[in-house]
């Protein structure tokens, strides 16, 4: 990968200067720009590895050549070169394909080459997963949905950042494991991780809880105690339902994030802290600063990067894994147990408002069902089971009103067949007056089959929509579940 070519766009000369040697030593081609006119003229008329790109330039921006570039040379990795006060900028070029980024000023060589090396690599390599010691240690995973995909890659470039970071997602969806996830590959990976739910507690016993207080400070502090921020100094603290923290409790923490110390409850003396926030709501966040129950400046501190998780309804192709991992969470012998097909396919249809926290919960009452063995349809809990049933009602009920429909569609259908066999009485007749003879016989045969073959790519179509659950794809086909199952034994044409 030494031959490489590699763009370099920046409008400071001492920066271009300074890139373009450390990259020559390691035997890259390199090119460089001053403007964004410069970097369009070279973007469109060579092919690059990487490219570098400044978010600062003045006819330009970072953002407006990184889409560019990823619209003509989508292969071509690029890193943005940032400032503190544009990491925003920079999280959102990493939304937009942007591999990592590299603050100002550029100190640390070593750092340099290895972003530059994993930038190059990574064109080579597949999206990213969990390994097998990420799950164990973490319980985060990612499967198969892009964006989770998108979130893993994220949080593997924030991790090192040793920002702040706002994670955003419906209760149950797993704000928690990813904060730990993060932590985990973070450079405080050995250091406490600690959270908090700022909702389950009063606005004095989370100050409390936070920093400490002196003796006597209240009623009831017998003893000086301290606080998480002294706990899990060097290392996370992680701030669930951060919208329920009084505004008392945001001055302070608004403090720590700007200064670095705060004060026990009753104290007089400041105390350093060295800490990593990483903070959740629920909640939409920017409203609750409109009704004056959020300080803004703190929502600022508090969101350089925000990650949103999206609910297990956006994801439901990852609920396999999901409950493979439950089983062994909750089972000393997982190898013996699994769901049948039937329940998997019931899962898909369910709405999961409680998310994977609710799945997780499904897992552990369907295991102390089945006790120990397969788990059935009637092993899942009832409220689920209940779920199902008033939907299906309810597609029974849209059919009914639906019968117009039906019968327009069925109009169109009969007028399109009829038409295929004008032309294929039209063919025949043709071949038979120019043969004086045709196979009647395997004509009709081949039609009788060609049936089926239709039949099983109309189910296809409707089963991948409705991930595989048979009684969805049936009332979608105007079907009851026997002939669905007869037509999907039916046997294609041999060739």
């Amino acid at each position: 990968m030494s031959s490489a070519r590699i763009l370099i766009v920046d409008d400071e000369k001492g920066v271009r200067d300074l890139l373009k040697r450390l990259l020559l030593k390691k035997d890259y081609r390199v090119q460089t720009a001053s403007t964004g006119k410069e970097a369009y003229s070279l973007m469109d008329n060579y092919t690059y590895e990487l490219a570098l790109f400044d978010l600062k330039l003045p006819d330009s921006d970072g953002l407006t050549l990184l889409k560019h570039l990823k619209s003509i040379q989508p292969f071509c990795a690029a890193v943005i070169i940032t400032a503190y006060s544009t990491i925003r900028s920079a999280v959102e070029a990493i939304q937009l394909g942007a591999f990592d980024y590299l603050d100002k000023p550029l100190d640390d060589m070593e750092v340099f080459y290895d972003v530059v090396s994993k930038a190059l690599r990574s064109q080579h390599q597949d999206n990213p997963v969990n390994t097998d010691e990420e799950i164990s240690t973490t319980g985060f995973i990612v499967g198969k949905t892009q964006k989770m995909r998108q979130i893993k890659q994220m949080a593997d470039v924030l991790a090192p950042k040793d920002i702040t970071i706002m994670i955003q997602g419906e209760t149950g969806t797993g704000k928690e494991v990813l904060s730990r996830y993060i932590h985990s590959v973070s450079k405080r990976a050995n250091e406490p991780f600690i959270a908090v739910n700022c909702g389950a507690f009063t606005e004095s016993l989370l100050e409390s809880e936070l920093f400490g207080h002196e003796k006597g400070s209240f009623t009831g502090a017998l003893n000086k105690r301290q606080g998480i921020f002294e706990i899990a100094d060097r290392g996370t603290l992680f701030l669930d339902e951060i919208s329920e923290a009084s505004l008392n409790v945001q001055v302070k923490l608004l403090r720590v994030l700007e200064t670095g110390e705060f004060y026990r409850v009753g104290g007089k003396e400041s105390i350093q802290s060295n800490i990593r926030i990483i903070a959740a709501t629920n909640t939409n966040i920017e409203e609750a600063v409109s009704n004056g129950k959020f300080r803004n400046d703190l929502l600022y501190r508090l969101d350089v990067a925000r990650l949103v998780l999206p609910p297990l309804r956006e994801r439901l192709e990852d609920i396999p894994q999901l409950v493979n991992f439950f089983i062994e969470k909750n089972s000393s012998n997982e190898s013996s147990i699994c769901l049948s097909a039937d329940a998997m396919h019931l899962l898909f249809s369910y709405k999961w408002p409680g998310n994977i926290r609710e799945l997780s919960n499904m897992v552990a009452h369907s295991l102390a069902m089945a006790k120990g063995g397969i788990v059935k349809p009637f092993h899942l809990p009832e409220k689920i089971i209940k779920s199902l049933k008033n939907q299906e009602e309810g597609v029974a009920h849209e059919q009914i009103d639906t019968s117009t429909d039906l019968v327009n569609i069925r109009t169109g259908h009969s007028e399109i067949i009829n038409e295929f066999i004008e032309n294929l009485t039209g063919y025949l007749v043709k071949e038979y007056n120019n043969a004086g003879i045709i196979d009647l016989p395997a004509i009709l045969d081949d039609l009788k089959a060609s049936q089926g073959q239709i039949a099983q790519k109309i189910i296809k179509v409707v089963m991948a929509e409705t991930l595989g659950d048979r009684q969805s794809t049936a009332n979608k086909l105007n079907l009851n579940t026997r002939s669905l199952r007869y037509l999907l034994k039916e046997k294609p044409l041999k060739k």
